[in-house]
């Protein structure tokens, strides 16, 4: 009886703690349970916006930044390699924009308004480009490499 008693009051409290728990549960934990790819229409896509924080010149710099790249599953690509080569390119742009100076990014669950700045990456079975475009004063860049060319023998 006794036992009971206890247990009853007991168990509530354990599923009171583990809602607890879960509200407060850490934003990576959401992030890494997160599928980045999306497929539809025979395409995988990845879009993901973040808060860039750096400095630029000494001075703090915050800008939102989208990503959005996109492979036709035609293009004989696996969800890995679209994945890691996908982020090693957004990585790289991101590097480059900070001009080897440290910086962090934040992901966000939508924009807040415009982005500053939005990377696309289009994969073909032959390749992929990376466009930047600077949103605030409407520059563009492209880069295009050929999988020949990234996987030569040096």
């Amino acid at each position: 009886m006794k036992i009971s008693l206890l247990l009853s009051l007991v168990l509530p409290s354990f599923a009171l703690l583990s809602t607890v728990a879960q509200a407060d549960e850490p934003k990576w934990r959401k992030e890494l349970s997160a599928d980045l790819v999306k497929k539809d229409e025979g395409k995988m896509t990845i879009t993901r916006y973040d808060m860039y924080k750096g400095d630029s010149e000494g001075e703090k710099v915050t800008m939102q930044v989208k990503l959005a790249a996109d492979c036709p599953e035609s293009a004989g690509i696996s969800r890995d390699n679209f994945v890691a080569y996908t982020m090693a390119a957004y990585m790289s742009f991101l590097q480059g924009l900070a001009e080897g100076d440290e910086y962090s990014t934040e992901t966000m669950d939508e924009p807040i308004g415009k982005p500053d700045l939005e990377v696309n990456i289009r994969f073909t079975k032959d390749g992929f480009q990376v466009e930047g475009i600077n949103n605030k004063n409407s520059e563009k860049t492209n880069v295009t490499q050929k999988w020949s060319d990234v996987f030569a023998k040096k």
